[in-house]
């Protein structure tokens, strides 16, 4: 799955490794499942609240 947008805003830091972006008017969340951005604080060093991509991309998961 891939979400695009100008800017997806980081909107919420629920638990663990997820986080939550802004897309489309919806909150996405966006979970560690294959690698964790928290894990990679050299290449992301400035993500938190109010952080912004211009994509993310990774496997969708049906929740049960």
């Amino acid at each position: 799955m891939r979400i695009e947008g100008d800017p997806l805003a980081v909107t919420g830091l629920p638990s663990g490794d997820e986080f939550d972006v802004g897309a489309g008017g919806l909150d996405v969340r966006i979970d560690d499942f294959l690698s964790s951005v928290f894990d990679a604080a050299v290449a992301f060093p400035e993500f938190g609240l109010d952080a912004s991509f211009s994509a993310v991309q990774g496997r969708a998961r049906r929740r049960r």
